[in-house]
């Protein structure tokens, strides 16, 4: 027999609470280096990302320059997570038994999909930016076909190892130029590393002496662990104090719940999550892979 309208109603309102909840509440670390953006289009346009005109002394009349345009888009996709519940064994015995396990199953699906959506596409965007191409048509980690070389071949992964590419990298960053030559001085202010590399980076930015001596590194970057980098020796140095991010994820904005009664079919609720958005890359400038053999 289907659900009555009052009942579905009921359980739709706690599916959607507590899918919110958990959604919210689940802890994720993509946003460091990922700016997000709204945008009702199926295909979103970004013509705008390059250098902008530079400033220059004002004689006689304006110097007039236009916006160098570049055909690169975004075009979203559908993302979803269905799960199914029974339904009358747990509501017959008691309402209350069945809106705990409910809860218990949606918090669930909540978190699940905070931590896959956007958290894994923006994760497997970053480490396949040496294949995936940026805005100019070069692969957005690159040592040809663009003047500033953000990926370089690290000096390997021991303690004094790191810290020298922490330097070489920082280095770089700040004299990278736009492409009518101006040096942008961007200072990259986080590392995004696997699990392998912790304890060695909580060393070198955490500790307040190093061999007896004032650590010069303490305090000096941030770094968020993720271990679904699949290399275990490549890490990423990133400004994330500019006004746009490096990784670009782009939505329709928010995330579709819904219940489905199936009690005809199977004795059971079907709980859907969806979404649609996807992944891109800004400014090459904001970020550098360190590539480690």
């Amino acid at each position: 027999m289907p659900i009555d309208i009052a009942e579905m109603n009921q359980i739709e309102k706690l599916v959607k609470d507590e899918f919110g909840g958990a959604f919210a509440q689940a802890p994720v670390s993509y946003q460091l280096f990922t700016s997000e953006i709204i945008d009702t289009e199926s295909i979103t346009p970004f013509e705008w990302i390059g250098a902008l005109p530079r400033v220059r002394e004002w004689i006689g009349a304006r110097h007039i320059e236009d916006m160098r345009n570049y055909d690169y888009t975004i075009k979203k996709r559908d993302w979803e997570l269905t799960i199914r519940i029974p339904y009358r064994k747990f509501w017959e015995s008691s309402k209350t038994q069945l809106a705990m396990f409910v809860r218990q199953r949606v918090s669930q699906l909540g978190t699940q999909f905070r931590k896959d959506y956007p958290s894994e596409i923006v994760v497997q965007a970053l480490e396949n930016g040496d294949t995936n191409l940026a805005y100019d048509n070069v692969a957005f980690f690159a040592n040809t076909g663009r003047a500033n070389v953000n990926l370089i071949d690290g000096a390997g992964t021991s303690t004094d190892n790191l810290i020298a590419d922490i330097e070489k990298c920082r280095s770089a960053m700040k004299k990278f130029k736009d492409d009518q030559g101006r040096t942008l001085n961007i200072t990259g202010d986080l590392a995004v590393i696997p699990p392998e590399l912790e304890i060695k980076f909580m060393e070198i930015t955490r500790a307040k002496l190093r061999d007896g001596s004032d650590n010069v590194h303490f305090g000096s970057l941030e770094y968020v662990v993720d271990a679904r980098l699949t290399d275990v020796s490549d890490w990423y140095f990133i400004a994330s104090n500019e006004f746009i991010k490096p990784v670009l994820f782009v939505s329709l904005g928010g995330v579709n719940v819904a219940v489905k009664d199936s009690t005809f079919d199977n004795k059971s609720l079907t709980i859907g999550a969806d979404a649609t958005g996807n992944v891109g890359y800004s400014f090459p400038e904001l970020a550098i892979k360190v590539v480690n053999s």
